[in-house]
């Protein structure tokens, strides 16, 4: 599945039955997934963020309210502060301070906004496989060992980078539990069945990314 032009429902997932939220996507690549929530009318307003021209055509489309092409940690942003959701799907990992980031993040929310985001997990039974047993670390062009990846979460870690900024964890959901793209999880998933079968004791081990949704409550200095 091409990564730039993939539908993150699964990202989508707590609000789809809203409608008129003004909505930030951080990593926007193609901006499939903010055409998506405007032409459901899940938003009013769309703006995206991205550090390369993907798709121009999609990026320019008159459905998007705003594009920006940039380094959301190094440019100065002119971004609005009122944004109801804000979307961080697989791009956190790409950054040199994904923790100040976040901070950045719950300024441009609005009181109780939500920041959702997905990052991989690098205690995947196939990661932990790969350095123990082979010895190995080498990157690769995508994937958990994406050659590109700064940062690396379990977890713990990813439900910690939002609440040192001032985020309430509302849920945490991996692919076991909802894909992109309204993909279904198959009962020939093998590790679904083992997941399902063990009653999740090894769920941390099994998900191949996890998916934090939090909400603003607080600022922490």
């Amino acid at each position: 599945m091409d990564y730039y032009h993939n539908v993150r429902t699964d990202l989508i997932e707590p609000f789809k039955n809203q409608q008129g939220l003004k909505i930030l996507e951080v990593g926007a690549a193609s901006c499939s997934t903010l055409l998506y929530l405007k032409e459901t009318k899940i938003a009013k307003h769309v703006t995206g963020v991205e550090l390369l021209e993907v798709d121009p055509e999609l990026q320019n489309h008159e459905l998007i309210d705003r594009m920006i092409i940039g380094n959301f940690e190094d440019d100065q942003l002119d971004l609005e502060n009122d944004f109801d959701v804000i979307i961080c799907g697989d791009v956190l990992e790409h950054m040199i301070d994904p923790w100040k980031a976040v901070k950045n993040i719950y300024n441009h929310l609005k009181p109780n906004g939500h920041l959702i985001f997905s990052v991989p997990n690098i205690r995947f039974f196939k990661v932990l496989l790969k350095i123990g047993l082979k010895g190995s670390f080498k990157y690769e062009d995508s994937g958990i060992f994406d050659r590109t990846h700064l940062r690396f979460f379990c977890l713990e870690d990813a439900k910690e980078l939002a609440t040192q900024a001032g985020f309430k964890i509302e849920q945490c959901l991996s692919d076991l539990d909802v894909r992109p793209n309204n993909e279904k999880i198959s009962l020939k998933d093998k590790k679904y069945l083992f997941h399902k079968f063990t009653f999740g004791l090894f769920k941390e081990l099994l998900s191949y990314q996890n998916i934090i949704y939090s909400k603003k409550i607080k600022q922490i200095n």
